[in-house]
């Protein structure tokens, strides 16, 4: 198994029934397996983007309020959601 320094996570291979297969191992014990360096290298930036994507959804308090008021609605008597 490759290191890399740093703590940026570790490259390898390993063999499943006569088949050799790249993994990428990341700081957090996550990992990517693929047949190929490029290939394990391209899910790593799909896995990437998609973080991206998702961090860009932020949620504003007044927005996570409505959104919890809205669920606790249904299982608290009236009186007690308008005051």
């Amino acid at each position: 198994m490759r290191k890399r320094k740093n703590g940026e996570g570790s490259w390898g291979e390993k063999k499943v029934k006569g088949v050799v297969y790249k993994y990428y191992r990341d700081v957090n014990g996550v990992y990517t397996y693929g047949k190929t360096d490029t290939e394990v290298k391209k899910k790593i930036q799909n896995k990437k983007n998609t973080q991206k994507k998702k961090s860009k959804e932020i949620t504003t308090f007044g927005e996570y309020i409505l959104n919890w008021l809205d669920s606790l609605q249904t299982s608290i008597e009236e009186s007690t959601f308008i005051s």
